[in-house]
């Protein structure tokens, strides 16, 4: 067990902590030719960064897309536009800046990663004899588990070419990550479209928190049959740690978690007046200035 998930359990007498929730995979394409220079630039930055960390350059093809790629990252051009295609960190950290010059979000893999103070290999056999039990042949038409030895266990349920798909599966033993990871069980539900756009719009919209996104993925796994535990996140402080947020703080996290990151991102990609033009930053200096000079000859 890592070091911050040892002493958080021995500090309280919760069973469960959220090591992170939030974007594992997504894949966007988008048309027009602005789009394109733009997603360009950033892909080309994140591709240079991953080569100067050493990563090896791969060149692949997709759905008539040329596409180089590098860890957590896929970018290329074909006849009909451009693709980008993010996971892991990747996903997490850039995919609302991708987002906002695609036109379509073909997949998106939404996730909860659930630390268990009583990890243990039977686990994930647990939730499916469990669903087993409530549902019965509902749930078994649906469902598999495989059983891996070594990688731990893993559970399917529905079909890889629906629109909806999950897994739930031992992170601790199937990532390279294994002293973030430990004792940990993944939630993850794949999206493709039309649910993977609908997805994508729920989350810019809602600028959801981290419990508000694995609230998400264990309902619709709770609708199914399978009975993820109750939770506790790190953002969360144990003497209000069910305290509702009101308005202006889920405004506020949403601009310090979503909104600065990405601006960020879009000012080392050259792109700063365009940044500042979207966020209406010029309105309000003309604005002002409009002001100051008002009555002026």
């Amino acid at each position: 067990m890592s070091a911050f998930i040892k002493e958080f359990f021995s500090g309280t007498n919760l069973n469960h902590l959220v090591v992170m929730a939030g974007v594992d995979w997504i894949t966007l394409t988008g048309e027009t030719y602005a789009s394109k220079m733009r997603v360009s630039a950033m892909a080309t930055a994140l591709l240079e960064d991953g080569l100067l960390m050493g990563q090896k350059l791969q060149r692949t093809s997709r759905n008539g897309y040329q596409l180089s790629s590098v860890d957590g990252l896929q970018w290329g051009t074909g006849n009909r536009g451009w693709m980008v295609c993010l996971s892991g960190q990747m996903a997490r950290k850039h995919w609302l800046i991708f987002y906002a010059y695609s036109k379509n979000c073909t997949r998106l893999d939404l996730q909860a990663t659930i630390a268990y103070r009583d990890y243990g290999p039977g686990i994930i056999e647990g939730l499916h004899k469990r669903a087993q039990e409530l549902v019965g042949e509902p749930y078994a038409k649906h469902a598999t588990i495989i059983q891996s030895g070594p990688r731990g266990d893993t559970l399917y349920y529905g079909s890889r070419t629906s629109s909806q798909f999950g897994r739930v599966y031992d992170k601790s033993k199937q990532s390279k990550l294994s002293e973030q990871f430990d004792n940990c069980i993944r939630f993850e539900v794949e999206y493709k479209k039309p649910l993977s756009g609908q997805i994508a719009t729920w989350l810019c919209d809602k600028a959801p928190d981290e419990k508000g996104m694995t609230d998400k993925v264990l309902s619709w796994f709770f609708e199914r049959g399978i009975e993820g535990p109750a939770i506790y996140s790190y953002s969360d402080n144990e003497p209000q740690m069910w305290r509702k947020e009101s308005s202006l703080e889920r405004k506020l996290s949403w601009l310090r978690t979503t909104v600065r990151p990405t601006y960020r991102q879009l000012k080392l990609a050259g792109f700063q007046v365009e940044a500042d033009e979207a966020l209406g930053a010029t309105d309000d200096i003309q604005s002002i200035d409009n002001s100051d000079n008002k009555g002026k000859v």
